[in-house]
């Protein structure tokens, strides 16, 4: 990356000025005055970080209690990756659908839809009783929860100017992990309510009397309560939507007459820039260290080591909570390094790269055997897991403002792709290997090879489409 090319300032990367008002196109629709819309602005993103929590809560339940849920329905590793297979399929042809919609139709409506059908998905699951129903509630679950990347990209595109989108970013996807630290704890509370002698089996299994779980039998069916529990905390996000937010603020942006209206690019020109098969890759990368760990790390500690399911789900709070750090931080790190004369586009570099390397750590997941050295690396991983976010949405925002919506979606749709066969791909190999740190120490290679690309091919210079 030469040196011209790197130095853009803020100026260049500023969304276009509507020439008839004369202020940013992105900012058109909020309150004229700055203090107002600066106070407001955060708001809204703390008000999308709690749909991003929401959403986490009803996709990490069935991790947290995926041991519970296979020893219920007698599934294999491979029958589980195929039921997180199904889910990412969903929410594959949901992120396409709503990346569409919200380029037409109002926002204001459709996101608090998408929070209600997810809510309702994961509600629902707590009824489950079968695998074929249990699937069906997991593809419902995915198609909807789709919705609240391009709902929540678009905002921020909306909302904020280049130099705040990262910190933004890292807000919005900070729900991730604030959702994923909350529901072990949720889950614990919601298990030891409905089974009082949970902790007493746990405690006697350690000590090596197994007898315990004769006389005092788990419950085959407590798994599904906390699935009931956490649905119903979604119907309360969409109040807080309406009652807050007014809909002309985050409406669709404005072409201001029919010359700019003709002039307007199609989405295939979108598709055709060279960023958009850059950020395919990327999402791609990055996805693959996330969501691998979300999916087999709780097994790696059950059944590899000798985790019991609280020690568990207590580590995933801490590690969920090292993930929401990277998050904000770094992309904290691009809005402060920005605004002292920093190059942009350096800084977001840098920050990927810093990310990228935290979660290249999982090489070392196979050789340790010391649960506390285990543990500090996974801690590590998941600064980095989820701090890489912040400048993919943020290089994801740059690329065009009218076709915002479908970017995201198909993205998102590539991404599905590629982990529905993913999973189950791993777990097939996982069942012939019988080891689940395999998968874990490469999937955390991945960004790596994101940082290269990103370095060496994202043209700098270039403007929206």
């Amino acid at each position: 990356m030469n040196e011209s090319s790197t130095n853009l300032t803020n100026s260049e990367l500023s969304p276009p000025i509507n020439p008839t008002t004369g202020i940013s196109r992105t900012m058109d629709n909020l309150s004229p005055n700055r203090t107002q819309r600066n106070t407001w602005k955060w708001f809204l993103c703390i008000l999308l970080l709690g749909a991003t929590t929401l959403n986490y809560l009803d996709r990490v339940a069935m991790n947290q209690l995926s041991s519970r849920i296979r020893d219920a329905f007698s599934l294999s590793n491979e029958q589980y990756g195929w039921l997180e297979g199904v889910f990412v399929a969903a929410f594959g042809i949901g992120a396409i659908l709503v990346g569409f919609l919200i380029d037409r139709l109002p926002l204001y409506f459709i996101y608090p839809i998408m929070v209600i059908g997810w809510s309702c998905s994961g509600f629902f699951t707590g009824y489950a009783d079968s695998f074929v129903f249990l699937m069906i509630c997991r593809f419902f679950l995915g198609f909807f929860e789709a919705g609240n990347w391009p709902c929540g990209v678009v905002t921020i595109r909306r909302a904020l100017p280049p130099e705040e989108r990262a910190l933004g970013n890292g807000l919005f996807q900070g729900g991730t992990a604030f959702g994923a630290i909350l529901t072990p704890l949720i889950i614990l509370f919601c298990l030891a309510w409905i089974d009082p002698y949970l902790h007493v089996r746990e405690g006697l299994c350690l000590l090596g009397s197994n007898f315990v779980l004769q006389v005092i039998p788990p419950e085959d069916s407590i798994w599904r309560f906390p699935f009931r529990v956490i649905g119903l905390l979604g119907f309360i996000w969409p109040l807080f939507w309406f009652l807050l937010i007014r809909k002309e603020l985050i409406a669709l942006p404005q072409v201001d007459n029919a010359k700019n209206a003709n002039s307007a690019p199609m989405f295939r020109q979108v598709c055709l820039d060279r960023r958009f098969w850059i950020l395919t890759f990327l999402v791609i990368a990055i996805n693959t260290s996330w969501h691998s760990f979300r999916v087999w790390l709780p097994q790696l500690l059950q059944k590899e080591r000798g985790f019991t399911e609280t020690e568990m789900m207590r580590f995933s709070s801490l590690y969920y909570f090292a993930a929401d750090c990277g998050s904000i931080s770094l992309g904290f790190l691009t809005l402060y390094l920005s605004r002292r004369g920093h190059s942009l586009a350096k800084t977001r570099v840098r920050m990927f790269a810093i990310g990228a390397l935290a979660t290249s750590f999982s090489i070392l997941v196979p050789w340790l055997n010391n649960d506390f050295f285990l543990q500090i690396v996974l801690l590590i991983i998941a600064f980095g897991c989820l701090g890489v976010f912040s400048t993919y949405f943020a290089l994801s925002q740059e690329v065009t403002s009218i076709h915002q919506g479908k970017l995201t979606g198909l993205l998102g749709l590539f991404n599905s792709i590629y982990l529905t066969i993913l999973f189950p791909f791993q777990g097939f190999l996982i069942d012939q290997i019988h080891s689940y740190a395999l998968c874990i120490c490469l999937s955390g290679l991945f960004p790596l090879v994101g940082v290269v690309v990103l370095h060496y091919c994202w043209p700098w210079g270039r403007t929206d489409v």
